[in-house]
């Protein structure tokens, strides 16, 4: 059994941690997931700035079978946000409000049994989307979202997607440090999170 603990912080953040070393999070790809219930503090995401990062490991002898693995998910009839591993090993993240998606690419395959950090900066203010591989700058793109359109008022799935009770999309490997903001973090704050994962306490 794996230690798990989940910190929800209002007007934070909130993290899903557990060290990237014995107590990280190993899912089999078969049955494994984790969904975070709809509250208060999940249902505040996506009405303004956001961004989320985690740690994640995949072996290089476990190829995406399916045409993809979710590692994060909250949608709803197709609009919301995720991300997920695709079969060519890449990460694709996108926000999509249903009738117009905005996504972003990772630039390097990630099938070499290495930890590697995500990080996904949704930014409303500045009309900015990024994803930053172990806190380098891989894709952007212009942000054309509505963001009263993207919360869609559901769980949050971590390492599968759910619908009317059916798990699919399985990700297979291993997860740390999984954490959400209310706000578009900056590429420093991004490298310091990577070095130094955060407690919860670090926005006022």
């Amino acid at each position: 059994m794996k230690n798990l603990s989940l910190c929800f912080l209002l007007l934070t953040s909130f993290i899903l941690t557990a060290q990237k070393n014995d107590y990280s999070i190993e899912l089999d790809g078969t049955d494994d997931m984790i969904t975070v219930l709809n509250s208060p503090v999940i249902d505040s995401i996506g009405d303004t700035d956001f961004s989320y990062h985690l740690w994640f490991k995949k072996k290089s002898t476990d190829i995406v079978t399916v045409p993809s693995e979710y590692l994060i998910d909250r949608d709803s009839n197709s609009a919301g946000f995720w991300s997920r591993l695709e079969a060519d090993g890449k990460v694709r993240s996108i926000i999509d409000e249903g009738s117009n998606a905005n996504q972003i690419y990772s630039n390097a395959s990630f099938y070499d049994d290495n930890w590697h950090y995500i990080a996904i900066v949704v930014d409303f203010s500045n009309g900015s989307y990024k994803v930053y591989i172990d806190a380098i700058l891989n894709d952007s793109a212009t942000m054309t979202i509505n963001t009263s359109k993207i919360n869609v008022h559901d769980n949050l799935n971590i390492g599968g997607v759910e619908s009317n009770g059916t798990k699919a999309r399985l990700f297979k490997g291993k997860l740390d440090d999984i954490a959400f903001w209310n706000k578009a973090l900056t590429s420093a704050e991004i490298t310091q999170y990577m070095n130094c994962p955060p407690t919860g306490a670090e926005i006022a």
